[in-house]
């Protein structure tokens, strides 16, 4: 369709919300945290209410343009954006209400703004929502959802008691568990954990808040990584006998060096967040201290204030990334050990991390009949974040190439891969994000969205596989599209 037909038919939708290139609301719609993803559709459309966005639904449906739905967050690997029709950027549905004990928010808000919400408002609760503030609320929800406060409550996506939604053919629905209709309880199940982008276009969760004290102890405990193999066999064996409230996030990083001023050292860093007091959350880490790590860092914080305080971040500037995941059940971190020894002693640059998340605890007692998130059986979700300055794009191919290798063995020994850190050469994704969830997932992209309007490259509905006949000439273009080819 000529460009200035299809602004005016999008202008005649959502007057003054249609954006072309040369607008400053066009640029920011498209800039991520990943610098490398470079889109540029035909126009970016910002609706503000569920009505505009059903029009732009049948509008889309019906003239056969091509879309994707912007929520509020990084995207990654750009999924959200393409290069061949429309973004439908939802940022301004980002209203936040606080209603008793559940928390209504718009799928346009990034956590930081729920947190300042709760800040203000009420103190005296806490939200399972990202470790990082500027995370989306929507795809995170979706694609399941680590949170600090995981261990004590479960995944985010298992507090969502309804959502907003407007669906492939127009429809605006909310659904939930109790939704009268089998098909809408069904629907409500996938996109607890089906992930972001699939069945329908969600405009704003109903979400739970949990009682929480006014402030909880943290810990930021970092060793030199020489003592890796010595301090992480205890890690795995204490973490087992700590209490729901306590988890204790790893991460292997540089961060400067208490010894040497201006220099950094390569470390094992723990973070753990105790909900509930201050002294029993102290007493919890004793064992640990005892083992005399390099620095130690304790807090008492709101959890609103330790959530953007120990958040880990991209490093500043304009840098590429590229994120791979593995889940470890309980027992498989010592076969994990001289794996991560080995690829981390071969690490390319400093813009290089490795984290992961302590999980288990309430998680694990959840199921694939509540919600469809499928890794209830897991004890850490790693994931290695590979950085490369876009202006020197000949860095790219190592970065990406040793942060491949890594998670290929480190993934013999685990189990499935975390959605919403969606990996384009990523090989049996279906099987490894989705598990034994993965039918019953497609049944429900097959019932709510026949035409086939809500994909892109790794969607419940794609075909797409990466082939990597030889590790050291990845095809490293999947990285950087969004429909499959």
């Amino acid at each position: 369709m000529p460009g200035d037909a299809l602004n005016r038919d999008l202008s005649s939708i959502v007057p003054g919300g249609v954006y072309s290139r040369s607008e400053p609301n066009y640029v920011s719609a498209l800039r991520l945290d990943n610098r490398a993803i470079l889109h540029a559709p035909d126009f970016v459309v910002r609706p503000r209410s569920r009505g505009d966005i059903a029009g732009l639904i049948d509008y889309c449906r019906t003239q056969e343009v091509a879309f994707t739905v912007r929520c509020g967050g990084h995207s990654p690997n750009g999924y959200s954006l393409n290069s061949e029709g429309v973004v439908i950027d939802l940022r301004a549905i980002h209203e936040i209400r606080i209603d008793k004990d559940v928390c209504h928010v718009g799928a346009g808000a990034i956590w930081a703004d729920v947190y300042n919400r709760i800040r203000t408002q009420d103190e005296g609760h806490a939200v399972i929502g990202g470790v990082w503030p500027g995370v989306g609320v929507a795809g995170y929800l979706m694609g399941g959802g680590y949170g600090f406060l995981s261990r004590s409550h479960g995944m985010a996506c298992d507090q969502i008691v309804s959502a907003d939604l407007v669906t492939s053919n127009g429809r605006q629905l909310r659904v939930g568990e109790h939704s009268a209709c089998a098909q809408e309880r069904e629907l409500f199940w996938a996109l607890k954990g089906g992930g972001g982008g699939n069945f329908c276009v969600v405009t704003g969760f109903s979400i739970l808040l949990h009682q929480a004290a006014p402030r909880m102890f943290a810990a930021r405990i970092a060793f030199d990584f020489e003592r890796f193999e010595e301090v992480l066999s205890f890690y795995d064996d204490w973490v087992d006998t700590l209490p729901d409230k306590m988890t204790v996030y790893g991460a292997i990083l540089a961060q400067p060096d208490p010894r040497h001023p201006g220099e950094t050292f390569l470390a094992l860093r723990l973070t753990a967040v105790y909900n509930g007091d201050y002294s029993e959350g102290l007493a919890q880490i004793m064992p640990l201290l005892a083992h005399s790590p390099l620095t130690t860092q304790v807090y008492s914080l709101p959890l609103t204030d330790l959530v953007s305080f120990l958040s880990s971040s991209n490093p500043d500037g304009d840098f590429g990334v590229y994120v791979r995941s593995v889940m470890l059940k309980r027992g498989r971190l010592s076969q994990a050990a001289p794996i991560l020894r080995k690829h981390v002693e071969r690490i390319p640059k400093d813009a290089v991390f490795v984290v992961w998340t302590h999980a288990a605890g309430a998680i694990n007692r959840f199921d694939a009949r509540t919600a469809a998130f499928p890794h209830r059986d897991v004890e850490y979700a790693f994931a290695v974040k590979a950085f490369w300055p876009v202006d020197y794009p000949e860095l790219l191919q190592p970065a990406v190439i040793w942060a491949y290798r890594f998670f290929e063995d480190l993934g013999r020994v685990g189990t499935g891969a975390y959605v919403n850190y969606i990996d384009p050469l990523l090989t049996g994704w279906r099987e490894k994000y989705y598990r034994a969830s993965w039918s019953r997932l497609v049944r429900v992209q097959e019932r709510w969205d026949p035409g086939n309007l809500f994909r892109f490259q790794q969607g419940i509905s794609s075909q797409f596989e990466p082939d990597h006949p030889d590790e050291d000439d990845l095809d490293l273009n999947s990285l950087f599209r969004t429909f499959a080819t």
